[in-house]
């Protein structure tokens, strides 16, 4: 397993990740929508004090580590 750093090309994958936080019972949050996802995804790859990281394994992407950000 790798880490990498996440990219704006992962964020398909990183909205469903986080939608996924929906379904859970503690989440109080408003629903999440595409368009404040990727503002909210361009606005941490772009904070060099935000390491979001992507772990892989053989390519494929396992999991994305919280990166203490809320929506």
């Amino acid at each position: 397993m790798e880490l990498r750093p996440a990219r704006f090309a992962d964020a398909e994958r990183l909205f469903l990740w986080r939608k996924h936080d929906e379904q859970n019972p503690w989440y109080k949050g408003e629903p999440l929508k595409w368009d404040d996802h990727l503002i909210w995804l361009g606005q941490r790859l772009q904070n060099p004090a935000v390491a979001m990281l992507v772990a892989e394994e053989d390519g494929d992407d396992l999991a994305a580590p919280g990166d203490g950000g809320g929506a």
